[in-house]
């Protein structure tokens, strides 16, 4: 239980430095939007275009300001 929580909070601190700015956002690669939204507990498919996952990424960094 340890371990996952220690593992839980260095997530956090990555997802929440991912990026700086929408147009950080706007330059990531599909695989950079994926592991951002699925950070935040988001589930991404493959049908799902990029334009639709960078939206989302952009949604909640605007919405949660990281």
């Amino acid at each position: 239980r340890f371990l996952y929580l220690r593992h839980k909070r260095n997530d956090e601190r990555k997802r929440k430095k991912m990026f700086d700015s929408v147009e950080d956002i706007q330059r990531a690669s599909r695989e950079e939007i994926v592991q951002y939204l699925e950070g935040w507990g988001c589930a991404c498919y493959d049908c799902e275009s990029t334009s639709l996952l960078k939206e989302a990424a952009k949604d909640i960094f605007e919405t949660e300001g990281c």
